[in-house]
């Protein structure tokens, strides 16, 4: 029993930390840029797309320029 208690909370822990660093992105993200709030809503900073996008355009502007001769 005593392991088992160990287990969950090692995975209690990891559910926080992953909690924990999405929400700082999401935090740096609109410190750089505050209208990505309206373009991605919720949980949607932490899809692996919307990542791979910024990365890609390297942010906002990029996404912006991307857009436009799109």
């Amino acid at each position: 029993m005593a392991k088992l208690k160990v287990l969950a909370g090692a995975d209690e822990d990891h559910a926080h930390d992953i909690t924990r660093t999405n929400n700082r992105l999401r935090l740096l993200l609109l410190q750089i840029h505050p209208a990505l709030e309206c373009v991605f809503k919720g949980a949607v900073f932490t899809k692996t797309i919307v990542l791979d996008l910024l990365v890609r355009y390297r942010g906002p502007a990029g996404l912006r320029a991307a857009e436009n001769t799109g």
